[in-house]
């Protein structure tokens, strides 16, 4: 291959003429699949006389190569499939030339172009390392010992790639290439490490953050054994100790932003990073689940956590002075911290210097800073938008603070409750004496956040919860009113905090209540966003419905206005509260209502903003819908106008490149189509595009089944006449079912739509029947799980209910029926739903009353027909029972909370979730032998034969045997006693349902 011509293309792929651009990328896409193109890649992305940006765009291409062309040699599967959409996968000469160079690509370039081959080498070696590369190792070492700090540098990346691929992966047999890396690379990196914490140069600095990212990788889902040792981890640990305690070298930019990224900040951060993970990965010996690993963290507790602990504390109490410290490493040092609150062998060690830790470093991180308030007053929007941000929360000081406290008051309250109380009861008291000019309000608002942070264990303790109702009114209520903007928000989150609290005088709550709903008018955008926030909790305390409902309208008003200003989902979610607390009052307001929240909806839609909180706004806008609507269930009237508002609306979720929208936009369809009362043909033209997007993805059928089922049942007429409707439906089915590829999940709704026709076109689709039955009795042979083949069975079984006389001849003439009876008899007791037992019972009876041209089947099978009727009728009996029983239990109970528990010194907080136990013993990474054969009911789903009583129906039937055919109820019930005794106990039953009562 020509490596010029590539060169050229490439430089072409960067042309402002969008002629070449496009003749370029369609000449390149033809070379990928000729021998040498990845060659050709990799020479132009590894040579220096090339511009930087083509051996980029080479790297990008090669990079993505590797993704699409490059199978492992024994995986003869992927590459006959690859073979046949006409492509080709990398020959072997091409991949033993590129397996040969690709580690001197990687030293020898330039950081961009070699973070897009790095990419490439990790996915080449997850495919051919070690079994197919045994020499890329022994070069590896040959690069580390080298006096050439490229050579090093680019072997230390290579490691670290290498054990990347092994970063995830928790099962030990799987790790071994990842032990024999550590084996024979690690005591080289150790003393690499030991060398450069020598030097103070940049180049140094990138080397040693370098070695700290094969460790952390390398560590990750267990301990290799070569670290675990302790001879060896103890020099580890005094190396990252040592980096982590070093003053910053030379050269530190002076711009905070650039400070944060000096590469000596970096490396510290990791350390930190490396420490909190460990601390988090064995900090709690009991609960790790192998020998080894209890071994080191009782190695770890120790040995290290104590020193540990020491330089976190240390490095956290330095701020005081006014020190730097990034965010990134208080964090992790914070973090470090609260393990060992939590843990029983670290906390006794930290216990003496909790009070002056709250006081000199908690309390001053969660108090409002002068960033916050720069923020704050230079662009509200981002100040909501990080404060309501879940991934700035996972790394924000404030945060990891703010989750100490909580564990200080709640779970070591003994020791430390009151002491950081009266900190803050004396500090607010200071606030509440002083001027106006010797406030300070910053330290007001920490006084706030503790006070809130703490409210479920103040609340439920004896000597405090007498106190709180006075606290609030003297030293909050006056907030509502704060001349700083941010008090008065703290004051609308903190009163939505305690809305569980007991008032002594309602009037006093309602006070509270109506600073808020004055504060939703604030001229601060923060205030009256938190404002609107806290009414998510406080609408659930009974005194405030009657205030709130005497101003609902003008409410809802002022919450559009700011939903109108700002993206946040946590506003929707309170107009959802609000409009679930008032349901029977939303008929008026739910025009209006769906009118706005589709108008803010598609404007988010057409901004084409990929922030994650629009997308999520919008989701809760879509749901906001969809409680209205459900609120509105029972006034059918007030559908029309409301579909017209919200069709626009509609046909946005629906279109394909708004697939995250898809799901919520046809559960609209549904409560459209379902409560209305009739189907308008507005309606009726988003039953093709349904079609299409299955079309697109047969995934959807999970999403659409519901409205299709009520498009067939709802308007029956419409559906079999004023559209290809029926053909549609029924090539969704074949196209489902006769795929063997296809989910069975998505098997099991195509039955359950094919179902919804049979049932609901009863004489209507006879030319369908045979067509229906054919396909499910085709999959049935090939089906694997029970609630498919029962399923599957369900087809026939409906269409013999459909008319029996007509199936029971297709049955014949296709020699169907003998082996179907079988089947069908063999799986009746596996039946999953209530429906199929009531059909299977329905389509007996409908067999044992025919009177003409009575197959000989129906003949032969008659007592075998009424005995399982009789013990299917029994069984469904008995469930209907078991449901109603459960459904009128009292499910309220005691939460026996372990956090309102109060911890010994020696006792360890039990996480909610276990800390690195099964990310070590990977015992739950394996689905393979998930058992997903249990099909549960389906919730709400109405058919035809609701309007059957088959109890009644089948008893009425034995005693009309017993008049007219008693040989067949001698040979029934006389001579089989468990029969009888089922019989029997079916009036029995059938008078409990009754009582209970359920349908029956």
């Amino acid at each position: 291959m020509d490596v010029q011509q590539v060169i050229y293309l490439l430089s072409c792929g960067l042309s402002s003429n969008n002629q070449e651009r496009t003749s370029s990328e369609k000449a390149l896409s033809a070379l990928q699949n000729q021998p040498n193109y990845c060659v050709a890649l990799l020479q132009i992305a590894g040579n220096n006389e090339v511009p930087e940006q083509y051996r980029q765009i080479a790297a990008i291409m090669f990079k993505r190569h590797t993704q699409s062309h490059w199978i492992a040699e024994q995986d003869d599967e992927a590459r006959g499939e690859i073979t046949e959409v006409g492509e080709s996968y990398t020959n072997d000469a091409d991949r033993t030339w590129v397996r040969t160079h690709i580690v001197d690509a990687l030293t020898y370039t330039p950081s961009r172009v070699q973070s897009q081959l790095g990419v490439g080498f990790k996915n080449i070696a997850r495919l051919e390392w070690p079994n197919a590369w045994p020499e890329l190792l022994p070069q590896i070492l040959n690069n580390l010992v080298s006096k050439d700090a490229l050579k090093t540098h680019g072997a230390l990346l290579a490691v670290r790639l290498l054990a990347r691929n092994y970063q995830y992966i928790p099962q030990v047999k799987r790790r071994i290439p990842l032990e024999n890396l550590v084996n024979t690379t690690f005591p080289i990196v150790l003393q690499l490490l030991q060398s450069l914490s020598q030097l103070q140069t940049e180049a140094a600095g990138h080397m040693i953050l370098l070695i700290l990212k094969c460790f952390w990788s390398s560590s990750n889902f267990g301990m290799p054994t070569h670290l675990a040792g302790e001879s060896v981890m103890v020099q580890w640990m005094t190396e990252m100790l040592k980096l982590l305690e070093a003053p910053i070298p030379p050269g530190e930019p002076a711009d905070e932003d650039m400070r944060k990224d000096f590469v000596w900040w970096k490396c510290k951060r990791w350390v930190v990073k490396i420490f909190d993970r460990l601390f988090n990965r064995y900090g709690e010996t009991k609960q790790l689940p192998t020998k080894d690993g209890r071994d080191f963290s009782r190695q770890f507790l120790k040995l290290y956590a104590p020193r540990l602990l020491e330089t976190s504390m240390r490095i956290l109490f330095s701020m005081k002075n006014g020190n730097y410290l990034p965010s990134r490493i208080q964090y992790s040092c914070l973090s470090f911290v609260n393990h060992a609150v939590r843990n029983q062998v670290m906390y006794p060690m930290l216990k003496p210097h909790v009070d002056a830790l709250f006081k000199e470093v908690l309390f001053p991180l969660v108090c409002f800073s002068n960033a916050d308030m720069e923020l704050w007053n230079d662009d509200p929007e981002e100040y909501l938008r990080k404060e309501f941000d879940i991934e700035e929360d996972f790394y924000s000081p404030k945060s990891a603070a703010s989750l100490i406290i909580i564990d200080l008051g709640r779970n070591r309250g003994k020791n430390h409750l009151n002491p950081m109380m009266s900190f803050v009861g004396m500090s607010m008291m200071r606030y509440l004496q002083a001027t106006e000019k010797e406030r300070n309000p910053q330290e007001k608002d920490g006084c706030m956040a503790v006070i809130g942070e703490l409210e479920d264990k103040l609340r439920i303790t004896p000597s405090y919860q007498s106190q709180l109702e006075n606290l609030i009114i003297q030293h909050i209520y006056p907030e509502f009113t704060s001349p700083h903007p941010w008090l008065r928000a703290k004051a609308c989150w903190i009163f939505g905090k305690y809305y569980k609290m007991e008032w002594s005088n309602s009037d006093n709550f309602k006070t509270g209540l109506r600073q808020v709903l004055t504060c939703i008018r604030d001229p601060e955008l923060p205030v009256r966003v938190r404002a609107v926030m806290a009414l998510q909790f406080l609408i659930q305390n009974p005194v405030s419905t009657e205030e709130i409902r005497n101003i609902l309208p003008q409410l809802l008003e002022e919450i559009f206005k700011i939903m109108g200003e700002i993206d946040n989902d946590e506003l929707v979610v309170t107009l959802r509260t609000i409009i679930d607390h008032f349901s029977e009052e939303m008929g008026p307001y739910s025009l209006g209502l769906c009118q706005k929240l589709s108008q803010i909806f598609i404007k988010i839609c057409n901004e084409n903003n990929d922030e994650d909180d629009s997308a999520i706004t919008a989701l809760e806008c879509l749901g906001a819908i969809q409680t209205i609507l459900e609120a509105i269930s029972g006034r059918p009237e007030l559908y029309p106008p409301i579909e017209e508002v919200l069709y626009p609306l509609l046909q946005v979720t629906l279109q394909p490149d708004l697939a995250d929208f898809f799901e919520e936009g046809v559960k609209i369809i549904t409560f459209i189509t379902y409560f209305s009362n009739e189907i308008s043909p507005r309606m009726w033209s988003l039953f093709p595009v349904l079609h299409d997007r299955f079309q697109e993805c047969s995934d959807f059928i999970q999403d659409i089944l519901n409205p299709l089922d009520n498009y067939i049942s709802r308007s029956t007429e419409t559906f079999l006449t004023a559209g290809p409707y029926l053909p549609m439906v029924s090539e969704m089915y074949k196209k489902l079912i006769l795929n063997t590829d296809e989910s069975e999940s998505n098997c099991l709704d195509a039955c359950k739509l094919i179902e919804a026709v049979i049932l609901n076109c009863r004489g209507r689709v006879d030319q369908f029947i045979e067509p229906y039955c054919q396909i499910a009795l085709a999959r049935l042979v090939k089906a694997k799980k029970d609630n498919l083949r029962c399923l599957l069975i369900g087809i026939v079984v409906n269409s013999i209910y459909y008319n029996p006389a007509f199936t029971l001849d297709i049955m014949n003439r296709n020699n169907w029926t003998q082996q179907f009876f079988t089947v069908w008899f063999q799986h009746i007791p596996k039946l999953p739903r209530t429906h199929d037992k009531k059909l299977t019972i329905l389509t007996l009876l409908s067999l044992m009353t025919m009177t003409e041209n009575i197959p000989e089947v129906v003949r032969v099978a008659s007592i075998q027909m009424l005995e399982t009727a009789i013990l299917t009728c029994h069984d469904l009996l008995r469930h209907k029972q078991i449901i109603a029983e459960a459904e009128e239990e009292d499910d309220d109970f005691e939460d026996n909370d372990p956090t309102d528990q109060e911890l010994d010194d020696t006792q360890p907080i039990q996480d909610e979730e276990p800390t690195g136990v099964q990310e070590l013993t990977g015992e739950d990474d394996d689905f393979d032998d998930w058992d997903d054969d249990e099909f549960e009911e389906d919730e709400e789903v109405t058919t035809p034969l609701d309007n059957f009583d088959e109890t009644a129906m089948l008893l009425e039937f034995v005693k009309r045997v017993q008049r007219e055919n008693f040989a067949l109820y001698d040979s029934v019930l006389k001579k089989n006693g468990a029969v009888i005794t089922r019989l029997n106990e079916l009036e029995a039953r059938k008078c409990v349902c009754e009582a209970h009562k359920i349908e029956t």
